[in-house]
């Protein structure tokens, strides 16, 4: 009879470690879920930070060739791309100094860069950038 208590009590031992390996199992692999799809937001929320950088930059780029041809232009376009849009926000000028506002938008992310140049004469169409900078606001 004690026999019997013994091995009914044992197999009770190896069911409850059954199942608290399982619990263990199983919290372990949620856990690993849930790190890789944080994981995979953080990686996408980068790629579109990069994105709207890099359509700030294609703006910045068209501003910067708009001033070498025309040292009287403001700015203020708008370019839709298949990557998302970007837009030259605006462009002061102070005697031979301009500053270059654009922001890059890819989805709901948006890069903005404020750049200083510089037209090195007055009938050249030379220009040399005094900064170039990746901003959060202007």
């Amino acid at each position: 009879m004690q026999n019997s208590t013994q091995k009914q009590s044992e197999g009770y031992i190896v069911l409850g470690s059954v199942i608290i390996l399982s619990a263990i199992g199983t919290v372990v692999s949620t856990a690993l879920l849930l790190f890789s799809l944080n994981a995979s937001n953080t990686n996408f929320s980068a790629q579109k930070s990069i994105q709207s950088r890099n359509l700030a930059a294609a703006c910045a780029e068209q501003a910067l060739d708009s001033l070498r041809q025309d040292p009287s232009y403001t700015g203020i376009e708008n370019n839709a791309l298949e990557e998302g849009s970007c837009e030259i926000l605006g462009v002061e000028q102070s005697g031979s100094l301009y500053t270059i506002k654009t922001q890059g938008n890819a989805d709901n992310t948006s890069g903005k860069i404020l750049i200083q140049a510089e037209r090195l004469t007055a009938s050249s169409t030379n220009m040399q950038i005094i900064s170039w900078l990746d901003v959060a606001d202007f």
